[in-house]
Parts: C-alpha cells; sequence; structure tokens
C-alpha cells in the first residue's frame, strides 16, 4: 500500500490540472465580445431593447457587446442562425414568441429546434391590437363582425406577424365573417396602407399603434390581454367577446442549446439586473410593453406551455402563411 501512495498522489495532482481549465473557464466568462442578434431590421422595437440592454451589460460583462441585425423570414433567419453559433455565451439572440412558439407549427423547415434553445430570459411582454380605419362604424369587435357579415368580401385586413394572424383568424371563425387577409412584409406599410384607407382592419402589436392615434386616421376596437390595457381603458378585450382568446406577445432571450447553466445564470442575473433599471422600465412602458425579466427556468416552462397553446390554437384555423 505505501508503494501505491506516491502513485495515487500523482493521479491526484493530474486530475487537478485536469480540472483547473474548466474551473478558470467558468470564472472567466465571458472572455471575449457578447453579440446579441436581433432577427428583424434596426430601428424597430425589438432592435431598441437589444441595444438599450447593449449599454447596460457592457460594464456589467466587463467585455464588448455588440448588437447584430440578421433580418428576414419573419425573425427565423436570424434566430436560427444565433442557434448555431458555439454554446459559449458569447452569441444569443433577442428574438420573438413568434418565432419560438408559433413559427414551428407554421413552417417545416425552421433552420433550428425551438425546444433545444437555452433560454435565458423572458425579458418583456405586450399585447395585440385590433385597429380599423376611421371609415369603418365599428367600436367593438361585434360592431365590426355585424359590419363585415353586412358588407360581404368588403372588409380587408392585415397581420404583419404570426401570433396576430392567427388572432384574427380567430376572431373571423368565431364571428363566421367573411373578412380577407392581405399579407404584408411589415406593420409599418400596414399601417400606411390602413390609415390611406386601402385595407379596413390590422392586427398588430399595440406598441406599433399607439404613435398613430393622434393622428385620428384609426382606431383601437380590441385588445388581446386577459385584461383592458392601462393606456387604453375603454377598449375592450377580444375575450369580452369571444372568451378563450387571449394573447400576450413576448420578446426573450435565448442561448445555442448546450450552452453551460453557469453562462446561463451569469446572462440572466447581468440581463434581469439592467432590464429592472428605472430608465429602461419607462421607455419600455412608454413604447407599451412591460418588463418582465424572468428567470431561466420560468422562460423555459413559458415556452413549453406557449407551444402547446399555439398548437391548440392552429387546429382550428388555417392559415395563408404568406409573409
Amino acid at each position: 500500500m505505501r508503494r501505491a501512495l506516491p502513485f495515487l498522489w500523482i493521479l491526484g495532482i493530474l486530475g487537478l490540472i485536469a480540472f483547473a481549465p474548466a474551473q478558470a473557464s467558468a470564472q472567466t466568462y465571458p472572455s471575449g465580445p457578447v453579440t446579441i442578434i436581433v432577427p428583424y431590421p434596426p430601428g424597430g422595437q425589438i432592435d431598441a431593447l437589444a441595444r438599450m440592454m447593449q449599454q447596460k451589460l457592457q460594464p456589467i460583462l466587463g467585455q464588448p457587446v455588440v448588437v447584430e441585425n440578421k433580418p428576414g423570414a419573419g425573425g427565423n433567419i436570424g434566430t436560427a442562425y444565433a442557434m448555431r453559433a458555439a454554446p459559449d455565451g458569447h452569441t444569443i439572440v433577442l428574438t420573438t414568441d413568434g418565432v419560438m412558439v408559433v413559427a414551428p407549427h407554421v413552417f417545416a423547415n425552421l433552420g433550428f429546434d425551438p425546444t433545444l434553445a437555452t433560454p435565458i430570459t423572458i425579458a418583456s411582454e405586450t399585447m395585440v391590437g385590433i385597429a380599423v380605419n376611421q371609415s369603418i362604424p365599428a367600436k367593438n369587435i361585434p360592431e365590426l363582425i355585424a359590419y363585415a357579415k353586412a358588407n360581404p368580401g368588403k372588409v380587408t385586413y392585415a397581420a404583419p406577424g404570426l401570433p396576430q394572424h392567427i388572432v384574427a383568424e380567430l376572431i373571423k371563425k368565431r364571428g363566421d365573417a367573411d373578412i380577407q387577409y392581405v399579407p404584408y412584409k411589415g406593420g409599418a406599410p400596414a399601417l400606411s396602407d390602413l390609415m390611406g384607407g386601402h385595407i379596413q382592419a390590422v392586427a398588430i402589436t399595440v406598441p406599433s399603434i399607439l404613435p398613430h392615434l393622434s393622428t385620428g386616421s384609426l382606431r383601437v376596437i380590441a385588445v388581446s390581454g386577459k385584461e383592458r390595457f392601462p393606456q387604453l381603458p375603454d377598449v375592450q378585450t377580444i375575450s369580452e367577446t369571444y372568451p378563450g382568446i387571449e394573447h400576450i406577445s413576448w420578446t426573450g432571450f435565448f442561448a445555442p442549446p448546450g450552452t453551460p447553466k453557469h453562462i446561463i445564470d451569469t446572462l440572466n442575473a447581468a440581463l434581469t439586473k439592467s432590464m429592472k433599471e428605472p430608465d429602461v422600465a419607462e421607455k419600455l412602458a412608454r413604447n407599451a410593453e412591460k418588463v418582465i425579466a424572468t428567470d431561466a427556468a420560468y422562460a423555459s416552462s413559458l415556452v413549453k406551455s406557449d407551444l402547446a397553446k399555439w398548437g391548440e390554437y392552429l387546429k382550428q384555423v388555417k392559415i395563408n402563411v404568406e409573409r
């Protein structure tokens, strides 16, 4: 036994040497720049949130933080790009529920599996609003349905986003109304055509609508939350007319599959601390968004529950995925 001791000591020392790089790696993350992929064009709300986080994260992480826009396919291209990155925490993505929990039910090949993504935090949430051109004499969903039935084939709508599209189709189905979908590439051209009278209605996130209310060219007739929107207290929820049709849109930070827990914990702590700072919450509130800043476990459970919810919704309606 005495002769075996030096050999065991050697094995122990070698084990410590082998463990040291991994321990150092855990302690030194991040070891270089962190890139936030935004799978949408510059200038939008998601891009704005990413750039706010860029400024907040750099002093916390002690490394440069870069925002890189990779738009296309409704957010699918940039998200897929981020999911193929090395799982070392140096590339993450700020994406939406439309990409992570709706698109998997609609597209055969996203280029990534959302169930394998590593959630970091659900960052913010907002509602979908149904707005109409002022020429439409409807102040709520029942009046819109009645108008559409009185004018079959004459009411058209846009829905620049999969969740919005599905919510609108659920309303159509429940109301048994002849309202025609018109595809648009984005919210800005859809709202422009709504205000110009080229389409009669739009289903879009409330933050996209609010800046245009002062023009008097559109009217919000419903929102998609469980409760009424605080800034629009007189506007009914969709579920007040059709119980069960509810939707809260969210944005979230995700890392590639297999990203180690200690890295996710570091990122979650940095992001949630940053998002809970008063100036961030105030800016988001002005844009009709609410800071959520969840832990990673909640983010994971929300993705799973929302995947199931949208699967059930899509059993009720068929949608044209032309965007």
